[in-house]
């Protein structure tokens, strides 16, 4: 009526009277609750659950919910309002960003840092910028970007260009086009020198934490381990998935075989082509075809392959 919206459920119950300039859907997960943001005439946003109460104060902005709280704005100054309305850090931040991994960025006075799912401090607002909590706090000062202890204190020896998210136990750092490995104690566990880093999808290699990388020569990669050990050197074409727990690999002479996971090499690179027959676990290799009285012929190499190891079949 006049533009004033209310809503009803799927039973015809009405559940918020008609007094809303708007009613928006902010979380509708099955099997969770619906959370919704009415807005009145003034512009006020406030929280509502589906049994039509609400809950928490009047604010000028509510963003939908992420890691259990909902980050608000209130006279320009970002808080944040737990899903089960039992906490509320008070919106005393110029900018902030959800929580993530159990941390939220915020900033005061200019500078960023982190608090806690309690509204505790977790690293000083002490930073020209912080990346959301992947495992260490990541945090750019006037020298560039760097590992940081949680009293903001740098771990990591060097600064640098960018830091990456952290993946299994180490992140990407880069000092222009090249990239070394931190861990989460800020050490270089690699040096700055890789070109090309590529993590796999493939979902096995994917369960043994390994990644792809290159050293300055093009096509021609290696493997890291999750610890960021180089466990294949970067000396062969890896191709991007596995099967039956081996990648094939190419060296720079442009021969084929197969490695395994640990970097193991399974069937020496010698071959023209090479192929798998995961169903009677084959290796096959083909030799360099040679013509013989006119006719093509190669001659091929048939391996068993038998707790890890390619035995001549």
């Amino acid at each position: 009526n006049n533009g004033r919206y209310a809503l009803y459920d799927k039973f015809g119950q009405q559940v918020f009277q008609p007094e809303h300039a708007k009613i928006e859907v902010l979380k509708t997960t099955r099997g969770q609750q619906v959370f919704f943001r009415l807005t009145d005439f003034k512009g006020n946003k406030q929280l509502a659950i589906s049994d039509g109460k609400t809950f928490g104060p009047k604010l000028d902005q509510v963003y939908p919910p992420t890691g259990g709280f909902f980050r608000i704005l209130k006279d320009n100054l970002f808080g944040f309002l737990a899903q089960d309305n039992q906490l509320q850090i008070d919106p005393i931040y110029e900018d902030a960003r959800d929580f993530f991994n159990g941390y939220a960025a915020v900033k005061k006075d200019g500078k960023w840092g982190m608090i806690d799912k309690t509204g505790n401090i977790a690293l000083p607002c002490l930073f020209k910028a912080v990346k959301d909590y992947t495992g260490a706090f990541i945090a750019k000062n006037e020298k560039g970007w760097c590992i940081v202890n949680k009293k903001g204190k740098q771990k990591s020896k060097d600064n640098y260009g960018y830091i990456s998210d952290f993946r299994y136990e180490y992140c990407k750092a880069f000092k222009g086009d090249t990239a070394g490995l931190l861990n989460k104690n800020g050490k270089l566990i690699y040096p700055v020198t890789i070109t090309w880093f590529d993590y796999f999808y493939d979902y096995e290699a994917e369960k043994h934490q390994l990644a792809r990388f290159e050293e300055g020569t093009k096509y021609y990669m290696g493997l890291i381990d999750k610890n960021g050990k180089e466990v294949l050197p970067s000396d062969y074409f890896v191709h991007n998935y596995s099967i039956m727990g081996l990648f094939k690999i190419r060296d720079k002479k442009g021969r084929n075989g197969y490695c395994d996971y640990e970097g193991n090499i399974v069937l020496a690179p010698k071959y023209h082509l090479v192929d798998i027959h995961p169903k009677n676990r084959l290796l096959i290799g083909l030799n360099q075809p040679k013509i013989v009285n006119g006719e093509r012929i190669g001659i091929y190499d048939i391996f068993s392959f038998k707790k890890g190891k390619a035995i001549p079949f």
